[in-house]
């Protein structure tokens, strides 16, 4: 048990940060300077996790592979030109996985940073659902989400030649992210409450139906799907659809998005994200016999919950917040904890993610050890900051 937790402490340590800060950021008033470094400090040790991994999560194997097959020019011509580009220029795999870390988790720093009202809530949110599956994981979809979270500024601005360069920078890093081109019309769509919940639901029971195989035969007939699409129907692993939690999730936070936050609907900003949220619903729903499909496809437009549920947290009165926040991070850390061992099992292409290891040559003690120096000071900086608050009055943005 003992030894488990020691292995696990690199996530533990920057769960229990990101949690605390959670905290601060809804109850106390900030420190513009301080809660930047902090913010900066934690993005950074997240770019050198996920930059330095050695043999550590979902896909690992698949990437190594290709880029030995790269290298020595027997690749498909199916591979996305950025990684190509990548492993040709650097010559090195731990460099190209260091490059894809930096693209995926400092552009979505930025969206977090200048879009959430309450950023280490969606970075807590981000680091527990995306950051270990994706950034860690799937690093080509990871880095292609990052950029196109550049995208909701460009529909911020009305400005569809800038999304349209951002879909293209995305494509070129991974293909699947073209999906995303509908989301510029989305902030425009005004439908009653009830029909969201009527449409998922109903696209809900198509999928338990199991019509969803008829749609997937006739694209495959017409020869609509891409190769890419065609491997996440073909992967072997078309499943029933079972009840539980993580499946529940999305509707339910669909329902609190729609019925907490009535006054944010005219919101321009919001109306974006909860369309944007609302369409991943449907595909994750209709598709949900489809593992694959329906958690990469769905993740280009269910990214956006890390914003919503900010916002969320921003509508409630404090009181709630106390008890909300916790149950948030609850949630957050049984997800982490539930990605640690299952991994290597589905397949060969992927390595677990604990023991975390790294490719400096780190043992886990170093790693640990570094890890813990580095939060400690981050927290002696957190306990000055919480005592010069002490005594004032607590302000939220409630």
């Amino acid at each position: 048990m003992l030894k488990d937790v020691i292995f696990l402490a690199i996530y533990i340590i920057i769960f229990l940060t990101l949690s605390i800060m959670s905290i601060l950021d809804l109850f106390i008033k900030k420190e513009k300077f301080i809660y930047k470094f902090l913010f900066f400090l934690i993005i950074v040790m997240m770019i050198f996790i996920a930059g330095t991994r050695y043999y550590v999560g979902s896909d690992y194997n698949l990437y190594l592979d290709l880029y030995n097959r790269i290298l020595e020019g027997s690749y498909s011509g199916n591979v996305e030109l950025v990684y190509v580009v990548f492993c040709k220029m650097f010559r090195c795999f731990p460099v190209v996985l260091f490059a894809f870390a930096i693209i995926a988790i400092s552009s979505k720093a930025i969206f977090i940073k200048k879009l959430s009202p309450f950023p280490f809530v969606s970075l807590l949110i981000y680091f527990s659902y995306v950051f270990i599956s994706f950034d860690m994981g799937r690093m080509r979809q990871g880095a292609a989400l990052g950029i196109l979270c550049f995208g909701f500024f460009s529909i911020k601005e009305r400005n569809f030649f800038k999304f349209l360069i951002v879909i293209a920078l995305a494509f070129l890093i991974q293909k699947t992210s073209i999906v995303f081109l509908p989301v510029y019309f989305l902030p425009k769509l005004k439908i009653r409450k009830y029909l969201y919940l009527l449409i998922v639901i109903g696209l809900f029971a198509i999928g338990m139906l199991k019509l969803d195989l008829l749609v997937v035969k006739m694209l495959e007939d017409f020869n609509i799907l891409d190769e890419k699409y065609s491997l996440y129907f073909n992967d072997n692993r078309y499943v029933y659809f079972s009840f539980s939690i993580t499946n529940l999730r999305r509707l339910v936070l669909l329902i609190l998005f729609l019925f907490l936050n009535i006054d944010k609907h005219e919101d321009f900003e919001y109306r974006m994200f909860l369309n944007t949220y609302f369409v991943g619903c449907c595909i994750y729903y209709f598709f949900r016999q489809f593992p694959t499909l329906a958690e990469r496809v769905s993740m280009y437009y269910c990214f956006s919950e890390i914003i919503l549920i900010a916002y969320l947290l921003k509508t409630i009165v404090i009181k709630l917040n106390i008890i909300v926040m916790p149950m948030i991070m609850l949630y957050c850390g049984y997800y982490i904890y539930s990605l640690m061992d299952t991994t290597a099992a589905e397949g060969w292409h992927n390595e677990p993610y604990n023991p975390y290891k790294s490719s400096l040559g780190l043992n886990v003690w170093d790693i640990n050890t570094i890890t813990v120096l580095a939060l400690f000071c981050f927290l002696t900086g957190l306990l000055i900051f919480y005592r010069r608050m002490r005594g004032k009055k607590y302000e939220g943005y409630i």
